[in-house]
């Protein structure tokens, strides 16, 4: 791919940067509140727990309905567009022979599971486990996986649909349900970046979830926009 359309990539990802950083920047001098101070601050919110927690199945619905909108010639790249985006989200999120990556990552750092009596729990390897035990992650350079599920699944959409935007073939029908999510999901990242998380923490779950999309973008020319 020419290095003029993977540009365009990379522009819509530094608006996500400049999005994290604005919020983090803001969150850090207390602009806004602070956890917990309101609904958007409150991890507990119903566009979190809905809309966050449940968004890769949002981000399929509003995927394959775009394709079906848009009819492609070369079904099979969207497709494959899918299953790699899935695949990464799974190993990254949810399992990779055991704890997911971004666990791995927190515990190989020098996380843990602490509960509220302060002991220690050697055996937690993961942080749904931990939950379930009614543990928190304490400690350990811990990925944001709200971050990282928002950059992914927009970027994932971005792939999908700006080569009709800038060819002109697009519908109404193809971009209503993904630029509505895209703009939900972008205030989202916004509220996270304010309340919760690190700078580096954020910048993690950033770089994760655009690696896959960009690689697949240079080396399978995924995405390909028509100038």
């Amino acid at each position: 791919m020419a290095n003029s359309q993977l540009s365009s990539y990379l522009r819509i990802l530094a608006v996500y940067a400049l999005i994290i950083l604005t919020g983090s920047a803001l969150g850090h001098i207390g602009y806004f509140g602070r956890e917990g101070d309101h609904f958007f601050a409150s991890r507990s919110n119903l566009l979190n727990k809905y809309f966050v927690k449940l968004g890769w199945g949002w981000f399929t619905l509003a995927f394959w309905l775009s394709v079906w909108a848009r009819r492609p010639r070369n079904m099979l790249k969207s497709a494959l567009n899918y299953c790699l985006g899935t695949t990464h989200w799974l190993l990254f999120t949810q399992w990779l022979r055991g704890p997911p990556l971004m666990d791995r990552i927190f515990l190989s750092t020098g996380g843990s599971c602490e509960l509220e009596v302060s002991d220690v729990i050697k055996q937690v390897s993961s942080s749904s486990a931990c939950r379930k035990a009614g543990g928190v992650w304490v400690g350990g350079h811990d990925p944001s996986g709200h971050v990282f599920i928002l950059v992914h699944t927009s970027m994932l959409l971005w792939t999908e649909l700006l080569p009709s935007i800038r060819a002109k073939r697009h519908s109404m029908l193809e971009l209503a349900a993904p630029l509505v999510l895209m703009s939900l999901w972008a205030g989202m990242l916004f509220t996270t970046s304010l309340y919760f998380h690190s700078i580096l923490e954020k910048m993690t779950g950033l770089i994760f979830g655009s690696a896959e999309v960009l690689l697949s973008v240079i080396l399978l020319n995924i995405g390909e926009v028509v100038e």
